[in-house]
């Protein structure tokens, strides 16, 4: 029997280190920044511990990193199968499902993290900000009361949270106090400039606004990502000078960046200069199978009249997504634009 025992131990000793080294084997590639070689290495991990929970939850990082999100969900969810608890597989799951739009199973995902775990900060704003998306303030203020109110806000990372949902359920007023002193603890941050410059258009303070926008612009580091959504929403007001103030901004700290370029290809879309947009789309930069570019380019159509274009790009898209409301709702105004009501 003892002799079995010690086998036995010997067996799962080799088993557990072959293991290991299959994953320092791909976490070297990933250090080297050989992203393509790590997945391919991951996926031989997987091939053989399919219950890996580190290569599963790693290798869906790296899928994610690539932008190949459908999947990225695939490795989540096969990590949840695994480890039903993992909050944080939740949570990675639920940001990949808002990425692609899909708020619906974003919300469910956070929903059963929060059944887990009700503490979980990030997933309760998330949580809320998805309903607040969905112009449901009623569902995003019950969630803020049931996990938010009375949260302590003296952590930086958590107060900034806290006003993009206070931004999200239209309460620019609520935000201004935590936003000056997130400016105080550093002037030069760009999201807490854009966020502030977003709560005082809100507020109807455009001069303020236009200043931070000014602000925002002359900063040697910004976070790009921010910059863009504070352009959207600077669009999205009407204020299009802002708007491409702030993309331009975000093309001179990187002129190959491509959600820059395909805002900035529809910020022209939206001051109707189709013209200026499609120079724009021609960029080699930009990947013609992506999601945003896609859309950008049946919007053009759509201008320029080609509608049956603009249609078999949507048609494209319900294909490889079916339950896209966006892209159903976008396809639906198409068919209004060009008379088709049927």
């Amino acid at each position: 029997m003892v002799a079995l025992s010690n086998t036995s131990y010997a067996q799962e000793e080799q088993e557990v280190s072959s293991e290991e080294v299959l994953l320092s084997s791909a976490r070297n590639a990933v250090a080297l920044g050989n992203l393509d070689d790590a997945a391919t290495r991951y996926e031989d991990l997987l091939r053989q511990y399919p219950r890996s929970t580190k290569g599963l939850n790693e290798y869906a990082g790296i899928l994610a990193q690539q932008h190949r999100l459908i999947e990225a969900v695939t490795q989540y969810e096969a990590l949840i199968r695994v480890d039903a608890n993992s909050t944080d597989a939740r949570i990675a799951l639920a940001s990949l499902y808002m990425e692609m739009k899909e708020l619906g199973f974003a919300a469910e995902q956070l929903g059963k993290a929060l059944a887990i775990d009700p503490e979980l900060i990030e997933a309760g704003i998330m949580l809320a900000r998805i309903h607040a998306w969905n112009n449901d303030f009623e569902k995003a203020t019950e969630v803020y009361q049931e996990y938010l109110q009375g949260l302590d806000t003296s952590d930086p990372a958590t107060r900034q949270l806290m006003v993009a949902l206070l931004l999200d359920t239209r309460r620019p007023q609520e935000s201004l106090s935590i936003l000056a002193e997130l400016r105080e603890d550093d002037p030069t941050d760009s999201t807490v400039l854009a966020d502030l410059a977003r709560a005082h258009t809100m507020l109807g303070n455009h001069v303020e606004a236009i200043g931070l926008v000014r602000e925002i612009s002359s900063l040697d580091e910004i976070d790009s990502p921010a910059l863009l959504e504070l352009s959207y929403f600077m669009r999205d007001s009407g204020n299009f000078r802002a708007a491409i103030e702030l993309n331009e901004r975000v093309l001179g700290a990187s002129s190959n960046d491509a959600a820059a370029l395909i805002a900035n290809a529809n910020l022209h879309l939206a001051a109707h200069l189709p013209n200026n947009a499609l120079q724009i789309l021609a960029s080699a930069e930009l990947d013609r199978d992506s999601r945003s570019y896609l859309q950008s380019k049946s919007l053009y159509h759509s201008m320029a009249g080609e509608y049956a274009h603009a249609l078999e790009i949507y048609r494209r898209l319900l294909e490889d997504n079916a339950a896209d409301f966006e892209i159903r709702l976008a396809l639906g105004k198409l068919y209004c634009q060009s008379g088709e009501y049927q």
